[in-house]
C-alpha cells in the first residue's frame, strides 16, 4: 500500500475541521470501511461496492478499472483510497499528483494475511486503529479453525479428504468467458478451501477454451452469480456432456465480491466453500 500521510499531516487535517470525504473504490474496502465505523465519511464507491447494502445507496464512479478522473474529483474528495487493481493508470496518476486529496492504495496478494494488513494500515489512516485491532482478533478467531491442521498460514493445506479437481470460470455480461488459473483471486480461494485448480497452469485469468474444461475433467465448476446465467449457457451443451462437474451437476456461484474480494468475510466464505466441496 502507498500511504502518504503522516501523524504530523493527519494533525493538522484535524485541527483545521476540513470536512472527511472518501471515494472508496474496491468492494473490500467498502466493507471494512463499514466495519471500521467509517462510513459516514463515504461521498463515493465503484460497482464492486454492494456489501453492505447501504453502500449501495451511495453514488457510484463506476468500474474500478475504468476509472474517470472527472467523476471522482466532482465528488471533491479529501481522501481516495482504492485496490491494486484501479485504472487506468493515467487516472491513478492524477489522483496521486492532486495535493488536495490523500490518496492511498491497497493490495491483499489475495492472502489472509494481506487481509489483515489492509486492515491496520487503513485503520491507521483514519485513526481508528483500536477498531482495527478489534476487527482483527475477530478475523484471526473466525479463521483459527479453518487453518488449523492444515498449513494455511503459509497458503497452502486442504480439508479433509481427496482435493476435488474444481475449475473457475467468469463471464462479464456474455462477451468474454476466462477461466482462473495460478496468481489469481479464484487460484486463491480454491487453495484454501482445499481444492485443486485444475487450470493452474495457467497464469492469470485466461480466455476460456472447451479443451481444457473436457480434458481436465473437473469435479467441481465454480463461477460468480453475476456470471452464473452466461457461463451456463455454454456449459449446457452435449458438447461438455462428459465433464464430471456437468453429470454430476456440481456447480457453485457464490457473489463475485464475496468470493474474489477478500474482505472481511473472507472465512466465511473459506468456510462455506469448503464444506461445498467436501459433501
Amino acid at each position: 500500500m502507498a500511504l502518504c500521510a503522516t501523524s504530523a499531516w493527519w494533525s493538522s487535517f484535524v485541527r483545521a475541521e476540513t470536512p472527511i470525504r472518501v471515494v472508496c473504490i474496491g468492494g473490500a474496502l467498502t466493507e471494512i470501511m463499514y466495519e471500521l465505523g467509517l462510513e459516514k465519511y463515504l461521498v463515493g464507491v465503484d460497482t464492486s461496492s454492494n456489501f453492505p447494502s447501504m453502500a449501495n445507496l451511495l453514488p457510484n464512479v463506476g468500474y474500478a478499472r475504468t476509472l474517470s478522473a472527472e467523476g471522482i474529483l466532482s465528488m471533491r474528495p479529501t481522501h481516495v483510497v482504492c485496490s491494486a487493481n484501479a485504472g487506468p493508470q493515467h487516472v491513478v496518476t492524477i489522483l496521486k499528483r492532486n495535493k488536495k486529496i490523500h490518496f492511498s492504495q491497497f493490495d491483499s496478494h489475495h492472502r489472509f494475511e494481506g487481509l489483515l494488513q489492509t486492515i491496520k494500515e487503513l485503520a491507521y489512516l483514519f485513526d481508528v486503529s483500536k477498531k482495527g485491532d478489534w476487527l482483527t482478533e475477530r478475523l484471526l478467531d473466525e479463521w483459527a479453525p479453518l487453518s488449523a491442521g492444515h498449513g494455511m498460514a503459509s497458503g497452502g493445506g486442504k480439508a479433509s479428504g481427496v482435493a476435488p479437481k474444481v475449475i473457475f470460470i467468469l463471464s462479464h455480461r456474455g462477451s468474454e468467458i476466462v477461466v482462473g488459473g495460478k496468481a489469481t483471486e479464484a487460484d486463491a480461494m480454491i487453495e484454501y478451501a482445499g481444492g485443486m485448480n485444475v487450470a493452474s497452469s495457467l497464469k492469470g485469468y485466461k480466455s476460456f477454451s472447451k479443451e481444457i474444461v473436457i480434458q481436465t475433467n473437473p469435479d467441481i465448476i465454480l463461477m460468480t452469480q453475476q456470471s452464473e446465467k452466461y457461463v451456463m449457457a455454454v456449459l449446457k451443451t452435449h458438447y461438455f456432456s462428459s465433464v464430471s462437474a456437468i453429470r454430476n451437476q456440481r456447480f457453485i456461484a457464490i457473489e463475485a465480491n464475496q468470493l474474489l474480494g477478500f474482505g472481511p468475510r473472507l472465512p466465511m466464505t473459506v468456510a462455506q466453500l469448503r464444506k461445498a466441496f467436501f459433501v
